[in-house]
């Protein structure tokens, strides 16, 4: 699986240098909502089922690509009455490369990391909460549908390192709206 993220990788920075645009960093912040479905599986390690969530973005051009700063929410079902459900809230950043593919839909792939916080029901014998690291490959395609809006779809495989490692794929569908970053934001976070 890795080698075709590698490839997808680096047909995208290829893409990006052959293109020889490289905007300047912070120029733009695209502002995005989406809405997140679990990809097929089985449930959670047999105890939880991934629910619907949603997912909010900021994105702008960094250098040799893009960064992404933002979060996602979703719940998840315990099987039984034994399992408590819990919500998840996963903040991140990450960082990608992008490049302008036919009709003018642009590909997107990155790395995403952060922190995930599952809150969990009260049920005696568990905890309220827990939080790992969390790590995400992401791959989005968007299409313009105006000057300032897009509509964008995602796939991402999730990893989360508890003590058994937890992989959920998802997918994503939303819209994002950008706009030219307000010059004092542009200076400072250069």
């Amino acid at each position: 699986m890795l080698p075709r993220y590698c490839s997808l990788a680096s047909f995208l920075l290829i893409g990006t240098l052959i293109q020889g645009e490289i905007p300047d960093p912070f120029s733009s912040l695209e502002i995005a909502l989406q809405i997140i479905v679990p990809g097929p599986g089985e449930p959670l390690e047999g105890y939880w089922i991934p629910e619907k969530g949603i997912e909010t973005l900021v994105i702008s051009p960094f250098y040799w690509g893009e960064i992404h700063a933002g979060g996602q929410v979703r719940s998840f079902a315990g099987t039984d009455a034994k399992y408590p459900d819990f919500r998840s809230i996963y903040p991140f950043l990450g960082w990608g490369l992008s490049a302008t593919l036919p009709y003018k839909i642009t590909g997107y792939f990155g790395i995403r990391a952060g922190i995930n916080q599952m809150i969990f029901d009260t049920i005696s014998g568990w905890q309220r909460g827990e939080s790992e690291v969390a790590t995400t490959l992401c791959v989005v395609l968007s299409l313009p549908i105006s000057s300032q809006w897009t509509a964008r779809i995602s796939a991402f495989r999730e990893t989360t390192f508890t003590f058994k490692r937890i992989h959920l794929m998802q997918y994503s569908a939303g819209l994002g709206y950008t706009l030219h970053t307000p010059s004092w934001l542009m200076a400072f976070l250069q």
